[in-house]
């Protein structure tokens, strides 16, 4: 009615009062992450893990240099505007994907101690092997892009502190590797375990390993470090076996 006061409802001047909000990144819309083909539907939780798995493929298909983002989303099966929902470029991809050379530093770093016994050193690097397995894509992807790996490197070196960590864990592999107070035969084969593990899940062997399952191959390579280091029960029992056999001929004289 004329000359009352309209009624506003009850805290309405209390939300007028506060201050606007901080707009946040708009969530990709329905349509966006839509999935061209037979997969209709996909979680937007998932996309980001999809789109690094996309991206693997293709870099290592096509190479860094000649992917496109258009690419990576048609093969995702979501719209640009979706992927930049993720990232904001393709080299913010290549750097996320090059990040676990940067975990697996300190992953080596954490496992070196000082005067390790030859069964630590086998525990130490079955434990990365168990890091490795589930990255083992990593290497093939280094290996197909070695400029552009190494001008990321280079940008890390930059901005981080890679180079130094880097070169930390190279000295103290050396400390461990050139401690005279270990017998040089231990020092040879603890050398020896790494080259083994790493040529069989890194560059050294190629793709001859990467179809083989995680769960099929990790049993195999484990063994052969602790072959090459002569620990563990099976070795236990020969090292006593020998020993047994040696005794009588001490007793008796003869020379072994």
């Amino acid at each position: 009615m004329d000359g009352q006061r309209e009624r506003r409802p009850r805290g309405t001047r209390e939300r007028d009062a506060q201050p606007a909000r901080e707009r946040r990144p708009r969530e990709p819309r329905e349509h966006e992450l839509r999935v061209r083909g037979p997969r209709e539907h996909r979680r937007p939780r998932d996309t980001r893990d999809q789109i690094l798995d996309v991206a693997t493929d293709l870099f290592i298909e096509l190479g860094y240099d000649k992917t496109s983002l258009r690419e990576i989303a048609e093969r995702v099966g979501v719209t640009k505007a979706a992927l930049y929902y993720h990232f904001e470029s393709k080299e913010e991809i290549f750097r996320t994907l090059l990040q676990p050379i940067l975990d697996l530093q300190h992953e080596v770093m954490t496992l070196l101690q000082e005067s390790p016994s030859l069964e630590q050193w086998a525990e130490s690097l079955t434990t990365l092997v168990d890091w490795v397995l589930p990255r083992r894509r990593m290497f093939e992807l280094f290996e197909h892009n070695q400029n552009a790996v190494r001008e990321m490197a280079e940008k890390l070196v930059r901005e981080t502190d890679f180079d130094e960590f880097h070169e930390a864990m190279h000295q103290r592999t050396n400390a461990v590797l050139t401690d005279e107070s270990v017998p040089l035969s231990d020092r040879v084969r603890m050398a020896g375990a790494v080259g083994l593990a790493m040529g069989v899940l890194g560059f050294a062997a190629g793709n001859a390993f990467i179809n083989t399952p995680a769960d099929e191959l990790r049993p195999v390579i484990v063994d052969a470090i602790r072959d090459v280091l002569r620990v563990g029960a099976r070795h236990a029992s020969a090292a006593r076996k020998r020993s047994t056999q040696a005794q009588p001929r001490a007793r008796s004289g003869r020379r072994p």
